[in-house]
């Protein structure tokens, strides 16, 4: 008796040991009941083998609960398997997994709650057979509501996939004839033990039965690849397959198809099949010819496009034909697959056409054209690139841009190209060596293109000869150098002429003091005559500032250390001046530092009860606005425009007409909007691209 016991426990131990192997092939997720359903159904045989061991009647009734936690999940189990495999997991909602698990919950209670008897067993008897001590058991209630489960769980699963199974087709269909065959020995062998048997003497033939049907899975699992196809209809794919699929014989005569080439062909071929494809496609000759020439000779797979021409509604159709082979490899028709490629097609000829007119682009464009590798080496180049400098495609092709230019400069190319790499771009003046030695200036302006994960693709770059510009510039310098100095040279002359002349108005001031002369109207007209020489001498200072003015190209200026190295010069005493302006640059006229010096002067001459200044700024719009204020006296309402005119109400106002000049340079611009009496307030408006942060 001990082998039967021994037989119990090896049946468990390879139930167990098939549940892990099935678990490794990472089956979907609807197997998970079934391993469920071998772990508890293994449970069971090793904790029955376990029993059967036993000597002690108490020991032998414990074993009889712990076995129960196995036995009463096996119906439950088995129905939620079926329900998944069959793809009706859908009804397995909440109160319907309640309703599996009920029978089980309660007699799990009762026989853990002391009524193993009568509930359970209503008696047992102890037989002694050989080194065995049996259990003899009179049937209780809860033996017979587990019993009347298990057969109304396992016909309920067998009727479910009997349903099923006229829907599969080839190795699905054997697969779930295996799963019903396997189910059946169990079953079989159960309603053995019960009504033939009997379980007077407690040898359940059940987990021998068990121990069979691990066997056919075994040789399931590997000969009809169990449990790792899903068992979908064969019907279902081909209706939901999105292209049309036509299945027809070797004279033409249409087998079958799917919904898409109903859709396709404006037919009813499921519920009309054994018509000549001509019956199908009579709007369509061009189908109706290719495929009646493929039947008229050897056909192998193909693929063309053909058109469907409507009236005014055309498409574009990929048509892939498959000969139909039968098991000897006999061809017995042709399976021909259809799908609409008419967005795709158009795709194709739009970016076609596309590609087209950037090669176009490409060589006719006015401007040189050159892409660099990573390490400088130029790639590619169109016509006018060698137009500009001479040579031909053959000459540049792989050699470092950096041999184009002179030798004096060459070293340098390499720091340069380093920086354009880490910020993405350029924008620079290279002197180029051209095929026949002379030179020329360019102007280069590049982009690096990366991919989607950052890396280097190619350097793009434009070249525009300014070699004409930058000599004419050169030209442009040299006159205006020419004229600073010739009006510099004639403002010193004047002022010195003017010094002279205020020094003999003072002579003459002292000489009528002494003489003791009193000539109310000729003092008067020396007095004007030194007014008008003060002006004079302002307006000819006037002229040196402003011929500065546009002079040098105007570029990047930190607003704050502008500001500050503006005012470095000017003695504001008490009055107490702040900055909020930090990380700001605009693109002014280099003369910016004089804007914010006549600011500040003007407000620390006439500001009159002033204790600070202010600059600070906001943004507007896409605009920065700079904000420089006062709390002095400020501007009155109708002077507000004035004082930038060259006459001011208290002054000349050179230095405000001279500030507007120097910002409207690069279109910022300049306005008063302070409250009288209140304060002076200046905002300097710079627009978009004028600005960064």
């Amino acid at each position: 008796m001990e082998i039967i016991s021994a037989v119990f426990l090896f049946s468990g131990i390879l139930g167990i040991a098939l549940m892990l192997f099935i678990h490794t092939k990472k089956p979907s997720k609807s197997i998970t009941p079934f391993i469920l359903l071998l772990l508890v159904t293994s449970y069971y045989s090793i904790t029955y083998g376990i029993e059967l061991t036993l000597n002690d009647p108490e020991l032998i009734l414990l074993m009889v609960r712990i076995e129960y936690f196995g036995i009463v999940f096996m119906p439950p189990l088995w129905l939620i398997f079926v329900f998944n495999y069959t793809h009706r997991e859908n009804e397995l909602t909440l109160p319907v997994y309640a309703v599996f698990l009920l029978i089980p919950a309660v007699i799990l209670i009762a026989i853990n709650s002391g009524y193993l008897i009568p509930l359970l067993y209503q008696s047992v008897e102890f037989v002694s057979s050989g080194n065995l001590l049996l259990l003899s058991i009179n049937p209780g209630i809860l033996y017979l509501l587990n019993l009347s489960y298990v057969f109304i769980a396992s016909i309920a699963g067998l009727l479910i996939l009997a349903d099923f199974m006229p829907k599969r087709r080839g190795i699905v269909r054997n697969q779930v004839i295996i799963i019903i065959f396997g189910f059946l020995i169990p079953f079989v062998a159960h309603i053995a033990y019960i009504f033939i048997i009997g379980p007077t003497y407690h040898i359940d033939i059940f987990p021998l039965a068990f121990l069979s049907t691990l066997i056919i899975i075994m040789w399931a699992l590997f000969r009809y690849r169990l449990f790792s196809l899903t068992p979908i209809a064969y019907s279902s794919v081909f209706h939901m397959i999105p292209a049309g699929v036509i299945i027809i014989d070797n004279f033409g005569s249409v087998i079958d198809a799917n919904t898409a080439a109903d859709e396709i062909l404006n037919c009813n071929i499921q519920n009309d099949s054994g018509k000549v494809l001509s019956d199908y496609s009579a709007n369509w000759p061009e189908l109706e010819r290719y495929i009646d020439g493929l039947l008229n000779e050897d056909s192998t797979g193909r693929e063309v496009d053909i058109t469907f021409q409507h009236e005014d509604f055309q498409q574009i159709y990929s048509i892939q034909t498959t000969p139909l082979k039968d098991r000897y490899a006999h061809i017995e028709g042709l399976i021909i697959i259809i799908q609409d490629v008419t967005g795709s097609r158009n795709a194709e000829d739009a970016l076609r056409r596309s590609e087209e007119r950037l090669r176009n682009l490409f060589l006719q464009s006015p401007v040189a054209y050159q892409t660099l590798d990573e390490e400088g080496k130029i790639s590619e180049i169109n016509p006018e690139w060698s137009n500009m400098l001479g040579y031909n495609w053959e000459d540049v092709l792989n050699k470092s841009f950096a041999c184009f230019l002179p030798e004096r400069t060459r070293h340098k190319f390499r720091e340069n190209f380093i920086a354009f790499l880490k910020e993405g771009s350029i924008y620079k003046e290279f002197e180029l060596v051209h095929k026949n030695g002379q030179f020329i200036i360019v102007m280069l302006s590049g982009r690096i293109q990366r991919d989607i994960e950052g890396h280097f693709v190619w350097a793009h770059c434009i070249l525009h000869d300014i070699t004409e510009r930058k000599r004419m510039e050169d030209s442009l310098y040299q006159a205006n150098k020419k004229l600073n100095l010739l009006s510099g040279i004639t403002r010193h002359d004047i002022l010195n002429q003017l010094t002279i002349l205020k020094g003999y108005q003072e002579l003459s001031k002292e000489h009528l003091a002494d003489t003791g002369y009193s000539d109310l109207i000729f003092s008067k007209y020396l007095e004007k005559e030194s007014a008008a020489a003060e002006t004079i001498n302002q307006q000819i200072k006037f002229t040196g500032d402003y011929q500065n003015i546009g002079i040098q190209s105007p570029g990047w200026q930190n607003v704050k250390t502008t500001f500050i190295h503006s005012i470095q010069n000017l003695k504001p005493g008490n009055v107490k001046i702040i900055t909020d302006v930090s990380g700001i640059e605009i693109y002014a006229d280099p003369l910016l530092e004089k804007v914010f010096y006549n600011l500040v002067e003007n407000a620390l001459n006439y500001g009159e009860k002033i204790t600070k200044i202010t600059l600070s700024s906001r943004k507007c719009d896409s605009f920065l606005i700079l904000v420089l204020e006062d709390d002095g006296i400020g501007i009155p309402e109708n002077e507000k425009e004035n004082i930038f005119n060259r006459k001011y109400f208290r002054n000349t106002g050179l230095g405000m007409f001279l500030s507007r000049d120097i910002l409207s340079i690069t279109r910022i611009e300049i306005k008063e909007t302070g409250i009288p009496g209140e304060g002076a307030k200046f905002e300097i408006t710079v627009p978009t691209g004028m600005y960064r942060v």
